[in-house]
């Protein structure tokens, strides 16, 4: 590799850590304001059904996505650089076929074990929180494949932009249920808030996506 090459590579590292570190922060802070009113809304029963779900939901995720991006981004990124772009298609393909089939044990897992879960975390009320959270874990592990896909070509702004648009429908979904659940009771309410994250799943996935596809076009 060139001095050049290597500058060039340098920089678009730096670039891609920056606008992923801000777009992190953004997320971070807008998640704290949602987590404050929703709290005072739901009150610490309605809080507690809306928290429970988190843990296991948490699990799967990292059960599902831990290391993929990483790696499919770095193959990605060796097969570019050789101009390899047939195996390259068929990596992201195969990442995609992959997580999904994983995504989805997951999120049936979660759904349909709902009741034996809360049960066994004696937290009963819980359970549609819980099944309004399990649809998101293979919608998050299918959007990880396409962040892992941009981040192989260095391309951070996509991944950037689905995290920022994610985390605003969660919010703004996920509170907007919870105040129109709320007279129907508190496990319901709590259940819309969970749902928001299922939403902002759709949101970051349908925004990634459509990215994809303009810059496969390109």
């Amino acid at each position: 590799m060139s001095k050049l090459n290597e500058n060039q590579a340098a920089d678009s590292f730096i670039k891609g850590a920056f606008i992923l570190g801000i777009s992190g922060v953004f997320v971070k802070i807008i998640g704290a304001f949602f987590r404050i009113p929703l709290a005072n809304l739901l009150g610490p029963e309605g809080i507690s059904y809306y928290s429970s779900a988190y843990p296991i939901y948490n699990f799967f995720i990292v059960l599902a996505t831990a290391g993929l991006p990483t790696a499919l981004a770095k193959i990605i990124s060796e097969q570019r650089a050789m101009g390899d772009y047939r195996n390259l298609d068929r990596t992201f393909k195969s990442g995609l076929l992959l997580m999904t089939a994983v995504g989805l044990f997951g999120t049936l897992v979660m759904f349909f074990g709902a009741d034996l879960i809360v049960k066994g975390i004696k937290n009963e009320n819980s359970a549609l929180a819980f099944k309004a959270l399990a649809p998101a874990i293979v919608i998050v592990s299918v959007m990880a494949v396409f962040r892992g896909f941009f981040q192989g070509f260095q391309h951070m702004n996509p991944f950037a932009s689905s995290q920022i648009y994610e985390q605003f429908a969660r919010v703004i979904v996920g509170y907007g249920l919870a105040v129109f659940f709320l007279a129907s009771g508190t496990d319901i309410a709590a259940a819309g808030a969970t749902f928001g994250a299922t939403t902002g799943a759709i949101a970051g996935l349908a925004v990634i996506f459509l990215m994809y596809r303009r810059f496969r076009r390109a």
